[in-house]
Formats: structure tokens, C-alpha cells, sequence
């Protein structure tokens, strides 16, 4: 809507009450009240009125000309005064105000009209019709205050505009301000323009609509409908287009709800989102939303179609739509909780400061604030990290990560890691893929699991198989030969490339190899440990390629090594040389370092076979 000027006979202020007072004097010139300047009068004594109906006239046609041209007019089928002093006029009652081109710029219809002697009020009834400029005014009764410029009815009426109707049991409508006031129940309509334009429908309690600056507030109970978009909340403040056509923006507050269900969604398939505040733009000419935006305690709820739920809280939400009603991309901020139910029961919860996902919620963003960790829970994971980026069920992590592999008493862990209790892993970046099921941890990674552990620049686990890889000056730790029942003291193992095959229980090392246990230490170009199943200590031992074992004053060199938990020995071969520490070199073809009872053993075979016993 746009604002009126003060057009002359238009304001039946001017228009009518002149006229009527100039029909009560007998007179027949029209004088408008506005539309020129008099020298103020001293108020003249009125005579007693008489008892009963005085002064009666019938057929009332009055016409003012301005410069020629017809300026108002008025029609009655009769004019009296009644016997409390009130002038009437009844029967087909019209008031015109025309523009200098002859187009009538207000129009007052109605059955009746009754105004008292200072020409200051006036009551409208009977099927009244008050047109003024743009805004038609409807109903059984009205009053006009002339001081105020003010029209008004509490017996229920209609208001239209070019774009917008409405109506409420009571209307008020102030010319000086521009402001219509609807109250006792309202609901107003706006058509947006074109032939496939959707009907906005707004109700509540009160409206208060400033049409000049084409704003307003709405309270009590409002509730906002168009097309899949529904909006409800405790007070409401909007903004219009020009021409009052379409709905700009608006702002529901106080358990305030928008229901949003795009094209492509069934009734299963919606957004509901909640909050103290929840602020909705369309885009121009009547499109549809363009982005809702929630405030305080902002909860959004999502359902599909093809099934899963997904639950949104934050200080902050905002939504960007497609002008469908179908959202594009989301975000979060404040602190945030992300619930996402999966198909097959499938569940995992996000958290942080903020994020930012696609509509879908099938490709989201999570980062970490003051205090507060990016985190991943689900079924088998909880992954903490300054910042989260999934896409499906597969995810990135960056930044101080730390990762919780859940038991899982149904099936087992990756590999070296028992699935039956859970384990740890740092690092400072992980990636996770679904349909690979695999792991991989980078930067500085430390994995453990009781007694069990692996540090390493890279670590790949592969969930399915079980397969462990690691490369990158690689260390792992694990029990040593159990004994009497007890788990042994525990033996360190590495190299620049580490392999774990579940099925033979292998753990290898490639390049750099080595092994440290109670009593003995190993180098070597490889080495492969056997360990026991489920946390297990160490059971047996091969190393080959330059192989160097060192005890006490004494190291062993060979070209293969092998080391038997069961008999706690040591046994190198392939040319070995045991070397004191004085440099002292002695050789032979098997060398066998017993570590239970220190005893080194060095045999040479063949005709001069010989059997040295050294104790270390």
C-alpha cells in the first residue's frame, strides 16, 4: 500500500460535513473543508433544537465546480435533523472527490450518514463502502473522526488494495499516518502478481500496518500460510513490496515455527525450524523464500523421503532456498548439535561451533570455537578435531585429531587392535571412506590399546579385512612372551613400513627394521612377529637381510634370525660372527642366543663340528 494525500472532498471530513451544514442552513453552496483557507469565525449560539425531525429535504444532489471543472459531489434521498440535534442524510448515500482529470480520487457509499453540529464525527451504516485513493474500506457500520482523520468500526469490515484484502472485527484506519489496525481477530490475503502466483494468507489477534513504509506488526496467536511454507509465533513484524503485491520479509518471534516442504519432498519429507526468532525473505515480485534465518535456541527438524531423520539445534540457523521452498545450503553457528538418523538404524551425532552443509545434509562442514571440539559420534566412532568435513557417510578430519574406535562385540577391530575392547588414535588429520571401509590417519599418529601400540606418519586400517599399514618411522609396541599366564614385559618393534595380516597374525617391518625385548635387541632389513590373538604377547620372530642381534657385551651378525617365545631363544644363522667388545670376531654356522639363561651359543658343523658356550 502507499500513502494518501489530502485530497479535498475525499476527506469526507471536508466533503460532507460541509455540505450538511450548508444544507442545514438552507444553502446550497458546498464549501470543503481543506481546500481553502478561512479566517476563523467566533462560534455563533446555536438556537434550541426543536422536538422531533426538522428541516427535512429529499433528492439531494450537490455538485461543486473548482476552475470549471466538477470537484464533488454528493447524493441522498434525504436530509433531516433529528431531535437530539444530529444531521442525517439516508438512502443511497454518496460522497465524491474527483482529480483534476475527472477520475474520482475517493469515494463515500453508504445507507446512512449521521454527524453532529461542529461538523467533528460521523457515523457511516448500512453496506458502507469508503474508497480512498487505493484502499477500499467495507462494512455494515463506520465511524470518522474528523479531528483525527481517523476511520474506524468495531462491527467486523473488509479492507482491499490493489494487492492486499483483509479483514477483523474491528478496523482503523488513520489517514494522517497511513496506518490501518485491524483487531479482535484479522486475516489478511495477498495475491502475488502473474498467473501462477501463490495466496499468502496471514491471521492473529491484532495487525498494526504503516502502508506508507510499507511495514508492520502482527500478535496473538499468528499464524502465515503460502503455498508449502507455514509460519507460526507469538508476534509477527513484516515488510511489503511497493504496491503491496507480495510479502518482502518476515520476522516471527516468541516460539516462533516455520514448516518449509519443497517440490521434491512428500508430506514424510519436510524442515520444520524453531526458535525464539525466525526471520523468512522472499525474493522479489512474489518469488518464493529465498532464505529463513532462526535466532536463540534454533532447533531444525528434517525429514525425507528416502528415509532418515535429521535433528539441528544452534544459537544460529540459516537456510539458503531455491525460491521453491527447497533448501540449497544450511548453516550453523553459536554451538551446534547435528543428529542424522541413517537408514538400517544408522545414527551419528556432530557437534561444534559452526557449520555449513548442502540441503540435503548429505555434505556438511563442521569447526571447532573456544573451548569446543569439532566432534563425531556414531555407532563405531567418536572423532574429536578443529575442523569435520563429511560427504555420505564418508569424512575428513583435520587439526588435533583424536579418534575412539568403539568395541565391537560382534565382530573384531582392525587387526592389531582387538575389536572386543575400544582403542585410541592421534593424529593430525584422518579420512574415512564407507564403501572402502578404511581409515587413514596422518601427521604425528599414536594409536594404542592397553598394551598394544603403533606410532607412525601415516596409519591405514582397513575395517574390513583387518589390515593395518603404516609408513614413516614406525614404532610399535606389544606384550612380550606371556608367561605362567601373565602377560610378558613388552617388546618394541619398527621400521619405515609396517603391515599387520590378521589371518597369520603377521606383523612385518620393512627397512630400518627393528625389534627391542627384555634381554636382546634386533636390526635388520626385515622383520616379521607373530603375535597372539585378541591383545596377545609376542610368539615368534624372523628377521633376515643383515640381520644384528646385540646382548649384553656380545652382538650377533648374520643374514637370518628367527626368535621362539616357547624356548625364549634367539637362533641366527646364515654365516653368523658373534662380535665381543673389544672387536674380537668368531664364526661359525649357528648362533643362538638363549635368553632365559644368558647363554650364548656359537656351533660350527662339518668335520671340526665345535660347540662354544659363552655366558653373557
Amino acid at each position: 500500500m502507499t500513502g494518501q494525500k489530502a485530497s479535498p472532498a475525499a476527506r469526507f471530513v471536508g466533503g460532507a460535513a460541509a455540505l450538511t451544514a450548508v444544507l442545514l442552513a438552507g444553502a446550497v453552496i458546498f464549501h470543503l473543508a481543506a481546500r481553502r483557507e478561512r479566517a476563523p469565525r467566533p462560534p455563533v449560539e446555536q438556537p434550541p433544537l426543536e422536538e422531533g425531525p426538522v428541516d427535512r429535504k429529499e433528492r439531494i444532489l450537490h455538485r461543486e465546480f473548482l476552475d470549471g471543472r466538477a470537484a464533488a459531489e454528493v447524493r441522498a434521498e434525504r436530509y433531516f435533523q433529528g431531535p437530539d440535534g444530529r444531521r442525517h442524510l439516508e438512502g443511497g448515500v454518496e460522497v465524491k472527490d474527483y482529480a483534476p482529470d475527472g477520475t474520482v480520487l475517493s469515494l463515500i457509499a453508504a445507507e446512512a450518514i449521521v454527524y453532529d453540529r461542529d461538523l467533528s464525527r460521523f457515523e457511516l451504516s448500512g453496506r458502507v463502502a469508503v474508497t480512498l485513493e487505493d484502499l477500499v474500506l467495507e462494512g455494515g457500520y463506520f465511524e470518522y473522526d474528523k479531528e483525527r482523520g481517523v476511520f474506524e468500526t468495531r462491527r467486523g469490515g473488509v479492507f482491499s488494495s490493489a494487492g492486499m484484502s483483509g479483514e477483523a472485527a474491528a478496523i482503523t484506519h488513520d489517514r494522517s499516518r497511513g496506518e490501518v489496525l485491524l483487531s479482535g481477530g484479522f486475516r489478511i490475503v495477498i495475491e502475488a502478481p502473474g498467473p501462477s502466483g501463490e495466496r499468502s494468507v496471514l491471521t492473529g489477534g491484532t495487525l498494526r500496518f504503516l502502508r506508507r513504509g510499507g511495514r508492520g506488526e502482527a500478535a496473538g496467536g499468528v499464524r502465515f500460510a503460502r503455498g508449502p511454507v507455514i509460519g507460526t509465533s507469538e508476534n509477527l513484524s513484516f515488510t511489503v513490496e511497493e504496491g503491496e503485491r507480495a510479502f518482502d520479509s518476515m520476522t516471527f518471534s516468541g516460539k516462533a515455527g516455520v514448516l518449509l516442504a519443497g517440490p521434491s519432498w512428500d508430506l514424510s519429507g519436510r524442515r520444520a525450524l524453531e526458535a525464539d526468532d525466525v526471520a523468512v525473505t522472499f525474493l522479489p515480485a512474489g518469488g518464493g523464500v529465498e532464505a529463513v534465518e532462526a535466532r536463540g535456541n534454533a532447533r531444525l527438524s528434517q525429514a525425507s523421503a528416502a528415509g532418515g531423520d535429521a535433528r539441528l539445534s544452534a544459537d544460529e540457523v540459516r537456510l539458503s532456498l531455491d525460491g521453491e521452498e527447497d533448501v540449497r545450503r544450511w548453516s550453523a553457528s553459536g554451538g551446534f548439535r547435528l543428529e542424522l538418523e541413517g537408514q538400517a538404524g544408522q545414527s551419528r551425532t556432530v557437534e561444534g561451533e559452526r557449520a555449513s552443509g548442502d540441503g540435503g545434509m548429505s555434505a556438511l562442514a563442521a569447526e571447532s570455537g573456544p573451548g569446543r571440539a569439532a566432534v563425531l559420534d556414531s555407532e563405531r566412532l567418536r572423532v574429536e578435531a578443529a575442523a569435520l568435513r563429511f560427504e555420505g557417510r564418508d569424512f575428513d578430519a583435520s587439526g588435533g585429531v583424536k579418534c575412539l574406535f568403539k568395541p565391537r562385540p560382534e565382530g573384531s577391530g582392525p587387526g592389531f587392535f582387538s575389536g572386543q575392547s575400544p582403542f585410541h588414535v592421534s593424529a593430525r588429520a584422518m579420512e574415512r571412506r564407507e564403501e572402502a571401509d578404511s581409515v587413514r590417519f596422518e601427521g604425528d599418529v599414536r594409536a594404542w590399546q592397553d598394551a598394544r601400540r603403533i606410532a607412525a606418519e601415516r596409519l591405514d586400517m582397513d575395517e574390513g579385512t583387518g589390515e593395518v599399514r603404516a609408513r614413516g618411522g614406525v614404532t610399535a609396541s606389544f606384550p612380550g612372551p606371556s608367561r605362567n599366564g601373565a602377560a610378558g614385559e613388552p617388546v618394541e618393534a619398527g621400521g619405515e613400513d609396517m603391515r599387520y595380516v590378521p589371518e597369520d597374525r603377521a606383523l612385518s617391518f620393512r627397512s630400518k627394521g627393528y625389534v627391542r625385548m627384555p634381554g636382546a635387541g634386533l636390526t635388520a632389513g626385515e622383520v616379521c612377529a607373530i603375535v597372539e590373538e585378541e591383545g596377545g604377547g609376542l610368539e615368534t620372530l624372523t628377521a633376515k637381510t643383515d640381520v644384528v642381534v646385540s646382548r649384553g657385551r656380545y652382538e650377533g651378525r648374520g643374514r637370518q634370525a628367527s626368535y621362539d617365545a616357547a624356548a625364549d631363544r634367539i637362533v641366527l644363522v646364515g654365516d653368523p660372527v658373534l662380535v665381543d667388545r673389544e672387536g674380537r670376531a668368531s664364526r661359525g654356522s649357528k648362533l643362538t642366543f638363549d635368553l632365559g639363561d644368558g647363554k650364548i651359543r656359537l656351533e660350527n658343523e662339518g668335520q671340526g663340528r665345535s660347540v662354544t658356550v659363552i655366558k653373557s
